[in-house]
């Protein structure tokens, strides 16, 4: 018989164990290293299963990294939209909340992170032709955020560079290597360091875009 609290909870599907078992095999071993079997094994599926929904790890792979930038895209829509600040104090806020969501977007799932650096190791060889498409997408909307951010006033080149940047900084700090927590005074899982580097990240792309409240310079 059940109980109250086994009731309770949300049924996960065979589909969503999947996606879940997959984002942190592709995390620890990269897309290269992964196996569709090794997946199924986590997600206590067989592998008749997974190819159900997904006919190869490529197309797997492809459906993990949609799903990671739609989730991205949705929370820093939710907290920007789509307006250009007009004063700095509006700038200044704006990389506040923009940052600090994107901070906890990637310090909340460590795979995350650690997913996307791990592509990027891989190369570009054998991407697939979806994931090149998701990609620049989900580039291409960042690169309209920043563009829309300043009013227009950064070239493309100079706004891609900006995404880069930031990209670099907020990834390499989520990868939690033995160098990296030395570097910054603990594990991004410890509430205190993960508060200061939030704040940190959130300053530094601050002096990227030349917000500067006190002198009513921004950009």
């Amino acid at each position: 018989m059940k109980t109250a609290n086994q009731s309770a909870q949300p049924k996960v599907s065979t589909k969503e164990k999947i996606l879940a078992a997959a984002q942190e095999v592709f995390s620890e071993k990269g897309f290269k290293g992964a196996s569709t079997r090794e997946i199924a094994a986590r997600a206590s599926v067989n592998i008749s299963s997974l190819h159900y929904h997904w006919d190869s790890k490529e197309v797997l792979f492809t459906a993990i990294l949609t799903q990671v930038q739609d989730q991205l895209v949705s929370r820093l829509t939710d907290v920007v939209g789509d307006r250009t600040p007009e004063t700095p104090v509006e700038a200044r806020r704006t990389v506040e909340v923009a940052m600090g969501a994107a901070f906890d977007f990637f310090a909340e799932d460590l795979t995350v992170p650690r997913l996307l650096m791990r592509r990027m190791i891989d190369g570009t060889e054998d991407m697939s032709e979806g994931e090149r498409e998701a990609l620049d997408n989900s580039w291409s909307t960042f690169l309209d955020w920043v563009r829309t951010f300043t009013g227009g006033k950064v070239d493309p080149a100079e706004a891609t560079f900006y995404m880069v940047t930031i990209q670099s900084v907020v990834l390499v700090l989520m990868l939690d290597s033995p160098m990296v927590s030395a570097a910054v005074g603990g594990a991004v899982e410890e509430d205190s360091v993960r508060q200061e580097l939030r704040q940190r990240v959130i300053a530094l792309v601050e002096k990227l875009f030349d917000v500067d409240e006190a002198s009513g310079r921004s950009f």
